[in-house]
């Protein structure tokens, strides 16, 4: 009766590890995914600015972005607050709203794919036809009209 029971639970821990392991696999169903860019090509550019309380400020990153990058914005204080208003590829805009009245430090820290540089297009290349290079035809002639022949002048 012990064999029986061994034998059962070896088969059932078989059959659990192959369904968990299959279920572990990202199955893929109609294509490919798209590209996930390499860890090495994410941009990441941090700064702190100083604001006044109330005051709008459009900080521009040094390197722009080829979309709207993750942006995050904090303050040096629970009680101070920092809006966000705008966020493009290239700058971001924040207004701080503090009820102190004093200056407020801002840091930032963006992550995203950089703007890539477009390269030239390759050269075309020319290849030769099979029946040889081409020929080019001759410049048309000019008719040979002749020239009328004078008498010599008399002395």
């Amino acid at each position: 009766m012990v064999s029986q029971f061994n034998w059962r639970s070896g088969v059932a821990l078989l059959l659990s590890c192959g369904l968990v392991g299959c279920l572990s696999f990202s199955l893929e169903f109609g294509g490919r995914r798209p590209p996930h860019p390499a860890a090495d090509s994410i941009l990441c550019q941090s700064g702190n600015v100083t604001l006044q309380p109330g005051e709008l400020r459009t900080v521009y990153y040094p390197v722009a972005y080829h979309s709207p990058p993750n942006l995050e914005v904090s303050s040096n204080s629970f009680f101070k607050r920092v809006e966000l208003l705008n966020q493009q590829r290239d700058h971001f805009c924040v207004r701080a709203s503090d009820p102190g009245g004093f200056p407020i430090e801002v840091s930032w820290s963006a992550k995203g794919l950089p703007v890539t540089v477009a390269l030239p297009a390759p050269p075309v290349l020319v290849v030769p036809s099979p029946d040889g290079p081409p020929t080019v035809p001759p410049p048309p002639v000019a008719p040979v009209v002749p020239r009328p022949v004078l008498p010599p002048l008399a002395p």
